[in-house]
């Protein structure tokens, strides 16, 4: 097993008392690992030696994320995801060699704090990220509505009315499940006399 692999299994079984070590530990990892972290460091005159408390780790800026190939070690992406773009700038793509690996910590993290995935309906309003084929957002909401085995679960677009419906008939079917809502809020502005509210 190599070293990259003995990170994700730790990662996988963390407790928080080992959060600190581990974190330091995938910090050298980087350093190690991924020319553009190695170099910013350098640049930044860092002895990554030196980095002895989990807030001394530099984190690249997201800047990077636009205009670098941020990997660790010689992997080939299998997705890649890319930010929104709401700001009309160039978007950050997130490079990921192991997607399983991610929706396996999403999932891990959520139950953690929620519960079993099986015991949820799922339902998504994510309409500007849905309409886009690389968004982090909608591949994890796309496995959590597959665990949740709910066939109440779903996406929806811009049908609000199927939604409504859909959120009272899982409403009204009792039990133990549980709705999780997932949707994203976009700016929205009402000019009324003459002010912003």
């Amino acid at each position: 097993m190599n070293q990259a692999q003995l990170l994700k299994q730790r990662v996988l079984g963390l407790n928080a008392s080992d959060f600190d070590q581990l974190a330091l530990d995938i910090f050298h990892f980087q350093v190690q690992n991924n020319e553009v972290y190695r170099k910013y460091l350098h640049h930044l005159s860092i002895d990554p030696l030196q980095v002895k408390e989990v807030s001394e780790i530099p984190f690249l800026p997201i800047e990077f994320f636009k205009t670098q190939t941020i990997l660790s070690g010689e992997v080939t992406p299998k997705v890649i995801f890319e930010s929104s773009g709401t700001t009309g700038q160039n978007t950050s793509r997130h490079l990921v060699a192991d997607p399983d690996f991610y929706l396996k910590v999403s999932e891990q993290i959520f139950e953690k704090f929620y519960g079993k995935l099986s015991d949820f309906h799922v339902l998504a309003l994510l309409p500007s990220y849905l309409e886009r084929n690389n968004s982090s957002l909608v591949y994890m909401v796309q496995h959590f509505i597959e665990r949740s085995n709910s066939a109440f679960s779903g996406f929806f677009l811009n049908d609000f009315e199927s939604l409504i419906d859909r959120l009272k008939k899982a409403s009204e079917q009792g039990g133990n499940s549980g709705i999780l809502l997932i949707g994203v809020t976009l700016p929205c502005w009402i000019w009324q006399n003459q002010s912003l509210i």
